[in-house]
């Protein structure tokens, strides 16, 4: 499955992420955070939304524990704006 498919589901992909919430952090970039449904991310991995077929690469991370299935996780992502980002779509990779 291509990103850009809503239906999408965490078997689709190597990392998966629900959104949740976003906020735009000025000189810095949009932080995406949201729940682990599979996989691990890291900085500098390519990740695209279930909404967006282009790539972005993800700046930096910060999860609390190590990254596991439900967990919190956020997301640091330049060059979309948190108006780009739906609640309910998906980070994959």
């Amino acid at each position: 499955m291509e990103a850009g498919q809503a239906d999408a589901s965490p078997s689709d992909y190597s990392f998966f992420m629900t959104v949740d919430e976003a906020f735009e952090i000025e000189g810095r970039g949009t932080v995406v955070v949201g729940k682990i449904g599979k996989g691990e991310l890291r900085p500098q991995d390519l990740i695209s939304f279930t909404e967006h077929t282009q790539g972005q690469y993800a700046v930096a991370i910060e999860v609390f524990r190590e990254q596991k299935e439900g967990m919190n996780f956020c997301v640091l992502i330049k060059g979309l704006r948190k108006a780009d980002i739906k609640i309910g779509s998906a980070i994959v990779k």
